[in-house]
């Protein structure tokens, strides 16, 4: 009765009988996913930031000695530093590398030139000093207590300067993380305390990009100051930056035991768009009424989804992966929807416009889970990456700034967007995209980037030869999946010819299957296998894994995978054996792991093939088993890099009870963690529960004994517990 009143009643939430949901927001823990070693590293960050805002304020740390290498701080923070060297508008989100580290704030207790960058006004911090939630972040150094906000494209820092004999507020304009740099800046400031200038950042992944800042000081300064170079100007009011690495800033001195607030607006298109930022986003220098405003942000995002049961440790995991997921990509258009193109022109829109998007790490989880909770939010992304692709005449691959980095290999691209459509998802260009990147696949259309190499060699010798291609089966693989997912989209909108090329193209990994040694390995343009050398290392014909582990990269094609294993006895015997010598794998802690690896995307779906191949109890056991040992509530809390959100959103995922086939519209069914979830969406509302003592999962009413559903009937779930 009560899965009939959900279906009548889509936007109400059923509490009556099962008491309130869990407070999601109120268990976030943006400390969770800071820690790691190795290819362990997770590297994210605890500052603060809106949903996918421009601006996402946060800590940039180092050791003790002032090593701050770009590995371990792909958001500018690794949870065993002890020293912050300041804190930067712009990160991204566990990626591994260091793409922004954009224009950096700190205070001083006196000041010299000495202190004029990272290592010089670098302070001791602790973490008993420190704090993180939702919205907040504050860290205390003693006479200097700092705590910042931020709204889309404004950060707001306040220095409390407790005993502080000489307070000093520093503003780096040529701050960078890691091996990254400024290769242009200016910086103005005037005598009543605000501030203007721009910027060229050359972060470690991209191309330059600019920025431009506007901000103000709630006080003016007692006196003030710019450096450049080598020079300390007191009392003059701009600065030049002449040649890349140059410093360049500004300081403001203020009374003792004082507190200050300093509010700055970034824009990647001009000074005007910075400061039109800044007014519109400016709502004072009230810090508590900033963390409200930033709750109040996030509050739409957390209302998606309702959940009941589960442990705190549950409550702290879940709640967190739905945060980290909204980290990236990043918002790059003005609140008057100017935005800077892959064109290299300025471009007006009425929404918004988002870079920095992880594909190869995001379509296997993210954006399913974007299509399933934010749909909306998904078109505009979606839209993003279309403008991107007909502007710059190419297919964006590892978007960041105004750039395609071309790092990582397929065309992600042609999952994600198809995947979106089929599963409902409109009005984002896509009838200009689809033919676009359609002619491009095959070969009827040059691009001027992300183009995958040498398709006529894929498309007549169905694989990529390994003495031709770099990383030629991963290449392989990747694009099988890629061309599957946008030939089912043709094929589905009576573009028959065209679909069914690219599907038959989607089984191309399969000429790389070598039956005598059991492994799918390089093979050469004149049809013989390359020398086969290893199981378990990395070599030239996979990206970042290994022979085992690529094994089993065909999601889209599990069926032709599971006949070319051997059938489906053979398939779950040598899958079983693929996650118990995980077990008993003899590795150091922080190396990539040389059977089934959680830590990095490629194996991210392969615990599901337990229940495609019909053995439910051991799917449920090794879930289980990943979301125990792979997941945790601290700051080491993922197996690796997030990746913008990839491995959170696979957590997500497997606490629902289902998970996605990369480039289709099916979801393999596991076992949910929660007893009740309800997803609120308009277009596409979920009810998940569980009944205890019923033997047998019911959609919609109806006794399911597939393994798989689609996300047309993905409405109503009640999953027998016995």
């Amino acid at each position: 009765m009560l899965l009939w009143l959900w279906i009548g009643c889509t936007s109400e939430k059923h509490t009556e009988t099962i008491g309130e949901p869990v407070d999601l927001m109120a268990h976030v823990d943006p400390m969770i996913a800071t820690g790691g070693i190795g290819y362990g590293v997770n590297c994210g960050y605890p500052g603060v930031n809106y949903p996918l805002g421009m601006v996402k304020f946060s800590p940039d740390t180092a050791t003790a000695s002032g090593g701050a290498d770009g590995y371990y701080r792909g958001g500018g923070y690794h949870y065993d530093d002890q020293q912050i060297q300041g804190f930067s508008l712009m990160h991204l989100y566990a990626t591994g590398v260091t793409g922004h580290g954009t224009l950096a704030t700190m205070a001083q207790d006196g000041f010299s030139f000495a202190q004029t960058d990272r290592d010089g006004y670098a302070l001791p911090f602790t973490h008993e000093q420190e704090s993180a939630a939702l919205g907040h972040y504050a860290v205390d150094f003693g006479t200097i207590r700092a705590t910042l906000g931020a709204t889309e494209h404004t950060g707001l820092v306040q220095y409390q300067f407790d005993g502080a004999t000489d307070p000093v507020v520093l503003i780096d304009v040529a701050h960078a993380m890691g091996n990254g740099s400024v290769s242009e800046g200016d910086i103005l400031i005037t005598a009543n305390g605000t501030v203007e200038g721009s910027l060229v950042m050359d972060g470690e992944l991209g191309s330059p990009y600019p920025l431009f800042f506007y901000g103000e000081f709630d006080q003016a300064p007692l006196s003030f100051g710019v450096w450049n170079n080598e020079m300390l100007l007191e009392n003059e009011v701009q600065s030049i930056q002449e040649n890349e690495g140059d410093r360049i800033g500004a300081y403001f001195h203020f009374p003792p035991d004082t507190t200050v607030h300093l509010r700055v607006a970034i824009s990647n298109v001009d000074l005007e768009g910075a400061i039109q930022n800044f007014t519109t986003e400016h709502t004072g220098f009230d810090l508590a009424l900033a963390e409200s405003d930033t709750k109040e942000a996030w509050q739409p995002y957390f209302e998606a989804i309702d959940v009941w049961g589960g442990t705190e440790r549950d409550h702290r995991i879940f709640a967190t992966a739905l945060y980290h997921n909204l980290q990236m990509p990043t918002l790059f258009s003005d609140v008057d929807g100017r935005y800077r193109g892959f064109d290299g022109t300025i471009h007006t829109a009425d929404r918004p416009f988002y870079t920095d998007f992880s594909l190869w790490d995001t379509y296997r989880t993210t954006h399913p889970l974007y299509t399933l909770l934010w749909p909306e939010l998904h078109e505009d992304m979606l839209w993003s990456l279309v403008q991107m692709s007909l502007q710059g005449n190419g297919l964006p691959r590892w978007p960041l700034g105004n750039t395609d980095t071309g790092v990582m290999l397929g065309t992600s691209i042609n999952i994600v967007i198809p995947e979106a459509l089929r599963k409902g998802l409109s009005d984002f260009g896509e009838d200009q995209w689809i033919p676009f990147t359609t002619d491009a696949m095959l070969g009827r259309t040059s691009l001027d980037y992300g183009v995958p190499p040498d398709l006529e060699a894929f498309s007549t010798l169905m694989y990529y030869p390994e003495d031709e291609v770099g990383r030629s089966v991963a290449w392989t693989q990747e694009q099988a999946i890629a061309d599957h997912a946008l030939g089912a989209f043709l094929v589905d909108n009576g573009q028959t010819s065209d679909g069914e090329t690219l599907i038959e193209r989607g089984h191309n990994w399969v000429n790389l299957w070598d039956e005598s040694i059991g492994f799918i390995h390089g093979r050469k343009r004149d049809g013989t296998f390359a020398e086969f050398t290893t199981e378990d290392q990395w070599d030239e014909d996979y990206a970042e894994g290994n022979a085992r582990q690529y094994l089993w990269l065909a999601p889209h094609d599990y069926e032709l995978l599971f006949e070319t294993l051997g059938g489906e006895e053979a398939t779950l015997s040598r899958l079983t054996g693929f996650f118990e010598q995980m077990l008993t794998d003899d590795i150091l802690p922080g190396l990539p792991e040389r059977f089934y690896w959680h830590g990095n995307e490629p194996t991210l779906h392969v615990p599901y093939y337990f229940y495609l191949l019909g053995d439910r109890t051991q799917g449920d056991k090794w879930i289980d088993w990943i979301l125990a040992n792979r997941y945790d509530d601290q700051p080491v809390g993922l197996a690796g890099n997030d990746d913008g959100g990839a491995l959170s959103a696979w957590a997500t995922f497997a606490m629902m009870g289902f998970y996605p086939i990369a480039g289709t519209t099916d979801y393999v069914l596991g076992r949910p963690l929660w007893e009740r979830i309800e997803i609120h969406s308009e277009s596409h509302p979920v009810l998940i529960t569980k009944t205890p003592s019923q033997p047998t999962i019911s959609i919609n009413g109806t006794s399911w004994d597939s393994p798989v559903v689609s996300h047309q009937d993905l409405q109503t779930i009640d999953f027998g517990i016995e």
